[in-house]
Formats: structure tokens, C-alpha cells, sequence
């Protein structure tokens, strides 16, 4: 037990922040001593399963990883939309917490095998970032606030739209890289084929609009690909954090998303659309740093040195959607 409260200790340890005493944060969490706090930390005290289960919900480490380390029943954390409260807020607030998570980390990398287009690149233009929340309200969740509703950009709170802004910014500011394929714009491109054609937004000119912005987006992704920085801000061209985007010759089956923060591993995977499992199984974890590498090895980088890959790529979807855009005016 020893043993197991010493492997449990040292993995809360990976997770503390560097700037606080972990003696006083265990002290806090638990509401005891800090002379009591030492003494769990050096084992001479066992962790009562609460103070446990406590600890590993606040550090957000799996318990079943600790237990059963060779179990191939791997522990996820589920992080789904609260359809009882329907509080997006909340949910934007998670992925807020988990980007500063990752920025206080001294060594810190994000590999994001994107089957659709990462959630922050929408927000780089709020009309479009507005069209895919009501396109996730209505469609993924089926609110029935919005099921006898069109699309129009008052519709969506700004106080969305600024947190959707704030993720987009930390994640601007972290070292990231993403593998892409052909196929990764084309879910946003078919939403909004589909939502004009259903009559589900406004009017034309607010559909062309929407392409537009699509357009803008993508031609940000294809500068900052191209110098290997993200932007902080496009106004002045602040740099942000090292940028790598991958075109792989391989499919992606889903958004998996494979984060290192001071040598600690976790897998996010993306369950219908806007749903996270999450776990920091280590078994899990280097499956999915192998799969991440092989994708890797099989791609090509879309930067200045191979500038014929990243132009072809980049006009081919600038086309496409053009050609949507087309058949509406």
C-alpha cells in the first residue's frame, strides 16, 4: 500500500504547479495540518480512499491507472455537455482550464490529429465561430430553444464569443503541432452548404459572408503554417507559440489531440463532436504517441521549405470553397 500511496504522491507531484508548496495545496484540498500534509506525502500516514479520490479529481489523474497499470480497461474521464444546465459556458471554461494547465508547464507540447478543423480556428472570426455554436446547439445537442430557429449572429452570446476568443488565444500562445488531411475542412464546408440549403440561415448575403470568413480562416492557418508561428494577435503579428501543420497521406479517423506536460501524457479524443474522453493512462498514452509519430512519418510539412505542398494545398481549398460559395450566389 506503501508502494501504491508513494507511485500516488509522486504522480500528484507531475501535476502541481511549481509556483505553490505542494505541502500547503494537499493541506488546503484535504483541510488538515500542513504537518499532517507532510506525513501523507512521505507516507507515514495513509490517504483514506476520500482523501484519494479528492486528490485525484483536483490533480485530474486516473486512480484505475494506479490500480491497474497493466489492465487494458483503461480509466477515461468523460467530459460531456451538461444537457440539464445546457451551460456552454461551462463547457468553454474546461477547455480554458485545461489550456492554462498546459501553460504552466515548464516543457509543453500539443499534437492534434485533426479530422475537422481544431475548435480554436473558428475563433479567430467570430461569425463564423457564432455559426458553429448554433450549428453545435442545434444540430449536436438539438436544443429546443433552437429548433425552429435560422441562423443569424445575434442569436449567439457574446460572452461566447470572448471565451471561445480566450481559448483561442492560449492555444495561440502554446507550441502545438497539427496533422491535417484533404477531407479536414469539409465538415464545416458541407455544414454550411447544408444550413443554406435547408434555409436554416437568414439570408444569402449572411451564407457568403460565412464563406468568406471560412476563407480568412483558412488563408491565417496557411501564413502562420508557413512561418511555423502561431499569431497572438493579427493586428500586429505578435508571435505565439511554435506552429507545425502536417498534411498526411493517411486517413484521420477522428480528433485525437496528445498533450505532454512535463513529461506527464494525456490522450484527448473527441466523442459526437463537441464530447472529450480523456485519460493519462500510460499504456494508452504511448499507443497514442505512436500513432501520432507514425501519422507524422507519413506526411508532409506544410511550411516555407516545401512552399509547392503548401501552396497546392492550401489553393486546393481555397477553390473548394470558392466552388461552394459559387453554387449559392
Amino acid at each position: 500500500m506503501i508502494t501504491l500511496q508513494h507511485d500516488f504522491i509522486n504522480l500528484l507531484k507531475l501535476k502541481a504547479k511549481p509556483n505553490v508548496s505542494f505541502a500547503d495545496e494537499i493541506a488546503r484540498m484535504l483541510n488538515i495540518s500542513v504537518d499532517s500534509a507532510y506525513r501523507r506525502i512521505r507516507c507515514e500516514t495513509d490517504l483514506s480512499l476520500n482523501e484519494a479520490k479528492l486528490l485525484a479529481d483536483y490533480y485530474k489523474v486516473s486512480l484505475q491507472n494506479l490500480f491497474m497499470p497493466q489492465q487494458r480497461d483503461f480509466g477515461f474521464v468523460y467530459r460531456a455537455f451538461d444537457r440539464k444546465t445546457l451551460s456552454f459556458e461551462r463547457y468553454l471554461t474546461s477547455i480554458i482550464d485545461d489550456l492554462k494547465s498546459i501553460r504552466d508547464a515548464d516543457e509543453k507540447s500539443i499534437i492534434y490529429c485533426a479530422k475537422d478543423i481544431p475548435i480554436f480556428h473558428h475563433f479567430q472570426v467570430p461569425e463564423l465561430a457564432a455559426f458553429k455554436i448554433f450549428y453545435w446547439m442545434k444540430e449536436v445537442l438539438q436544443l429546443s430553444k433552437y429548433k425552429n430557429t435560422v441562423f443569424s449572429e445575434s442569436l449567439i452570446d457574446d460572452k461566447f464569443i470572448e471565451m471561445g476568443q480566450k481559448a483561442k488565444h492560449l492555444y495561440a500562445a502554446l507550441p502545438s503541432i497539427e496533422i491535417w488531411t484533404e477531407e479536414t475542412v469539409h465538415s464545416t464546408l458541407k455544414q454550411l452548404f447544408y444550413f443554406h440549403k435547408n434555409q436554416l440561415i437568414s439570408n444569402t448575403a449572411l451564407t457568403v459572408k460565412l464563406f468568406e470568413a471560412l476563407n480568412n480562416v483558412i488563408s491565417k492557418i496557411a501564413e502562420q503554417s508557413k512561418q511555423e508561428y502561431k499569431v497572438l494577435n493579427h493586428a500586429d503579428s505578435k508571435k505565439g507559440g511554435t506552429y507545425q501543420l502536417y498534411l498526411s497521406k493517411m486517413p484521420v479517423s477522428n480528433n485525437t489531440i496528445f498533450v505532454n506536460t512535463d513529461n506527464t501524457f494525456s490522450t484527448y479524443i473527441t466523442h459526437n463532436t463537441l464530447n472529450v474522453l480523456m485519460t493519462s493512462n500510460p499504456e494508452f498514452c504511448r499507443e497514442t504517441q505512436f500513432y501520432t509519430s507514425n501519422l507524422i512519418n507519413n506526411s508532409t510539412v506544410l511550411n516555407q521549405k516545401h512552399a509547392t505542398e503548401h501552396h497546392d494545398f492550401f489553393n486546393l481549398i481555397l477553390k473548394t470553397i470558392n466552388h461552394y460559395k459559387n453554387q449559392i450566389i
